[in-house]
């Protein structure tokens, strides 16, 4: 069964408080703010994606998977790949997506640069769920610039990314991401490509 990211029954009180005390400096930044704004009327959504992979040890070998994003209000989010291993499918979706952040991490603005009247906002966040992630470091622009996202690995190791965005009907939805690991030793260049959206559709709890 493909695992998305699922509440212990310990955690999910935690995440219902987490959503009633976000905090309000994190609504300054104007994509979470427009998210605030599209979360009543958007309750689900899948897309096809596509992932080109290159792996890097001592040769580099070149791979690629078609398969399928599902997200569900608030915050569930799963990949399915069939020939991608399933820990590798939770552990994309344990990363998230800029919707999902502020309902998995506890995120806080550090600071932020106001140049020409073009602001970048410095965000931390830290899982509220424990598990291979330390924190994550997060530049944010306005809400049609790329994102640009670190995590740090508890074992070591860094996970970079750059998520570009799209309008899709009333909602700003990922693109395309751009994604470099560098842990234990080996590194993987990843390009994700998003396909056509499908909103507000019944998706199965089995997915997540």
């Amino acid at each position: 069964m493909l695992r998305g990211v699922r509440l212990s029954g310990f955690a999910a009180p935690l995440l219902v408080v987490a959503l009633l005390m976000r905090p309000p400096a994190l609504y300054q930044v104007p994509l979470f703010a427009q998210y605030g704004s599209e979360e009543p009327t958007l309750r689900s959504y899948s897309v096809p994606v596509h992932m080109s992979i290159a792996l890097h040890k001592l040769i580099t070998w070149h791979f690629g998977f078609n398969g399928m994003m599902y997200f569900r209000r608030p915050a569930k989010l799963a990949l399915s790949i069939h020939e991608i291993p399933e820990k590798y499918q939770h552990a994309f979706a344990e990363l998230g997506t800029p919707r999902t952040w502020p309902q998995t991490y506890a995120m806080q603005v550090v600071g932020k640069d106001d140049t020409d009247g073009h602001c970048v906002f410095h965000l931390r966040g830290t899982p509220l769920q424990s598990n291979d992630i330390d924190y994550m470091l997060v530049d944010v622009a306005g809400p049609n610039d790329p994102i640009k996202a670190t995590w740090y690995l508890r074992g070591g190791g860094t996970i970079s990314s750059t998520i570009t965005l799209a309008n899709v009907g009333d909602y700003s939805m990922p693109k395309d991401q751009q994604m470099d690991v560098d842990a234990q030793g080996t590194k993987v260049h990843v390009d994700l490509s998003y396909g056509d959206y499908d909103l507000n559709a019944e998706i199965s709890d089995a997915l997540f």
